[in-house]
């Protein structure tokens, strides 16, 4: 009976620890299955930080990632007036009641809506550029010069341009050759494109800016220009 009670127990005994090495195995097993968490879990962290790399959509619609003064159309090395890669290419003629000594005006769309003026016509000496036009029954500001856009201007030598202006582009006053004084209501700093001042003598011209510029920024400004090559004088 003794004999019997105790091979029971061995039998027990025995299957208790059968049991537990099997579940060994299987625990063993899934820590090497390519589908256990460990998995997904790693490819999660590569996307975060591949999410954490790409910026958000309002970062595209920051000034750092959509930037209007970094046009390749506005460094005008084209010769032609209407050619723009900003949001339209199409040339309009415009209108503005901040202009004085003009006769007529055209311009062309900038990415973010504001004009590039391309052609302005005038028989006045002195000739006065509003910060608006009117395009397409829209206001829209003026913040860019292009090329030749004051060819048509032969008598012009004075030009006044308005405080809303952030970029003048190249050879943007070629043509205009008695053009001595040019008037800035600008307060900062702006881009000025190297040969903007092409076919000008411009060690016999002056250039005027806002008395609400800062001493620092006129600095900034005197070495804009002194690098698109005006060597006149900056007061």
């Amino acid at each position: 009976m003794k004999n019997g009670k105790n091979r029971l127990i061995w039998a027990i005994a025995l299957a208790v620890v059968l049991v537990g090495l099997s579940l060994t195995a299987i625990h063993s097993t899934a820590a090497l299955s390519p589908t256990s968490y460990d998995a997904p879990r790693a490819t999660s962290t590569r996307w975060d930080d591949y999410v954490r790399r790409v910026p958000t959509s309002s970062s595209y619609l920051s000034s750092s990632y959509y930037d209007d003064d970094d046009d390749d159309d506005d460094d005008d090395t084209s010769s032609g007036s209407s050619s723009s890669s900003s949001s339209s290419s199409k040339t309009y003629t415009v209108k503005s009641g901040g202009n004085r000594g003009v006769t007529s005006e055209k311009a062309v769309y900038r990415s973010d809506g504001s004009v590039k003026l391309t052609s302005v016509t005038s028989k006045s000496n002195n000739v006065v550029i509003g910060s608006t036009v009117k395009l397409n029954d829209k206001k829209a500001k003026v913040t860019a010069i292009g090329a030749n856009a004051f060819k048509n201007c032969p008598n012009m030598t004075s030009l006044t341009l308005p405080k809303t202006l952030r970029l003048i582009g190249k050879n943007a006053f070629k043509g205009a050759k008695n053009l001595k004084v040019i008037k800035l209501n600008i307060t900062k700093s702006i881009k000025v494109v190297k040969g903007a001042f092409a076919g000008l003598n411009t060690e016999n011209m002056t250039i005027r800016v806002s008395k609400k510029m800062s001493a620092n920024e006129v600095v900034k400004f005197i070495k804009v220009l002194r690098k698109a090559g005006f060597r006149g004088k900056v007061k």
